[in-house]
C-alpha cells in the first residue's frame, strides 16, 4: 500500500475501491458480447434487454480499533459482491460464460497494482453460482466476493501543536531562578 492510512471517513476509501473494480469490469463482454448495463446497489428485477448486466455492490465494511492509540485509527475489513447476471436458452453457454467472467475477475483486479494499492491486502476470494429458469429462457447469476483490508485514521480537524513552552527551575536550596520561556520556531 502506497499510503499507510486512509485519512477520514472510511466509507469513502470503501466507495472508491467499489467504484475501482466497477471501471474495471464494465468494458468487458461475455462470450463476445458486450455487458450491457451495471449497477452499485442490488436491484432484485433486471430486464432481458439489459443482460448481460455487472453488479459491484459493497456487502459490508467493518471497522475495528487498531490498538490503544489517542487518534482513533481503525482496520478496515471490507466486502464487495462482483455479480453477472446472464441470460441464455442454453445452460451450458450459461455455465461457460460465468466460469470465464470469473477467471477474468480475478485476472483483471489481482494482477493491477495500481488496484491493489488502494488496500493492504485481499483477505480472500470467493464465488458462488445461482441459476432459475424463467419461460423458455435460463436466467443465470455468479457472484464474486472480494474480502479486502485497509486501515483509516481520523485524524483532528484542528490539531493542537507545541508552539510555546514554560519552564519552572529552582536552585538545589529551593531558590526559584526567573521563570524562563522556550519558544519553538518552525511549529
Amino acid at each position: 500500500m502506497t499510503q499507510p492510512f486512509v485519512i477520514g471517513f472510511n466509507s469513502c476509501q470503501g466507495v472508491a475501491i467499489r467504484d475501482a473494480v466497477l471501471s474495471r469490469l464494465f468494458p468487458m463482454n461475455v462470450n463476445g458480447v458486450d455487458i450491457k448495463s451495471s449497477r452499485i446497489v442490488p436491484i432484485q428485477t433486471v430486464q432481458p434487454d439489459q443482460l448481460p448486466a455487472l453488479g459491484v455492490y459493497i456487502v459490508s465494511e467493518n471497522s475495528v480499533m487498531d490498538g490503544n492509540v489517542s487518534i482513533p485509527q481503525f482496520v478496515v475489513r471490507l466486502e464487495l459482491m462482483i455479480a453477472l447476471t446472464v441470460m441464455a436458452s442454453d445452460p451450458v453457454f450459461i455455465d461457460g460464460a460465468l466460469d470465464d467472467f470469473a477467471g477474468n475477475v480475478y485476472n483483471i483486479l489481482l494482477t493491477d497494482p495500481t488496484f491493489l494499492d488502494m488496500f493492504e491486502y485481499v483477505e480472500n476470494v470467493k464465488r458462488g453460482f445461482a441459476f432459475k429458469k424463467e419461460g423458455e429462457s435460463y436466467i443465470a447469476e455468479i457472484g464474486v466476493t472480494f474480502a479486502v483490508s485497509y486501515r483509516s485514521r481520523y485524524e483532528p480537524l484542528a490539531p493542537n501543536s507545541l508552539t510555546m513552552v514554560d519552564i519552572k527551575i529552582a536552585e538545589t536550596d529551593g531558590t526559584p531562578i526567573p521563570e524562563e520561556r522556550i519558544i519553538l520556531t518552525g511549529a
